[in-house]
């Protein structure tokens, strides 16, 4: 019996593998999704930071359907750092990323997202093009002082650089 639960187990890890890599390298082969931009490239004052996770990332007109390509499917602890030319997005075990000012499109709080329930505005939701596709990161900031602070940060950003 132990053999046959393990064999289960061990064909249902190879499956959901199977299908991660599948819809990376689609998502990779469609063109539309550009490549992350290395959290070293975000220049500018730093205006606010905090510590939480980072919950996903969906396509913007597609909320249920997860952005896989450059680890971002991937949930864990998370810091958000807020400059004045852009956000950076410091992920821990995963590749980290910027967002410049100019890709910026939207900010807002959420309540929920793909698989992932929390109490009223309990996201930061941070809408932005990855290359030529609308998507949007949602992370849960640890403090809510953090949250407030960093959602008026964001919102002066997009409005500095005109949303979209």
């Amino acid at each position: 019996m132990a053999a046959i639960s393990i064999a289960v187990l061990a064909v249902a890890v190879f499956l959901v593998l199977r299908s991660s890599r599948r819809k990376s390298r689609a998502q990779a082969s469609d063109g539309e999704l550009g490549a992350l931009i290395d959290l070293t490239a975000l220049a500018g004052k730093p205006v606010v930071a905090a510590k939480g996770q980072y919950v996903a990332t969906v396509f913007r007109d597609k909320p249920l359907e997860r952005v896989v390509t450059g680890g971002l499917m991937y949930r864990g602890k998370a810091q958000l750092v807020v400059t004045d030319e852009g956000i950076g997005i410091e992920r821990v075990g995963e590749e980290s990323f910027a967002i410049p000012a100019n890709l910026l499109l939207e900010v807002g709080r959420a309540s929920a997202t793909i698989d992932r329930g929390v109490e009223a505005d309990g996201l930061l939701a941070i809408s932005w093009l990855l290359g030529a596709t609308q998507v949007t990161t949602q992370l849960r900031i640890d403090r809510a002082e953090d949250t407030v602070e960093l959602n008026e940060a964001l919102k002066q950003l997009v409005m500095k650089d005109g949303a979209r």
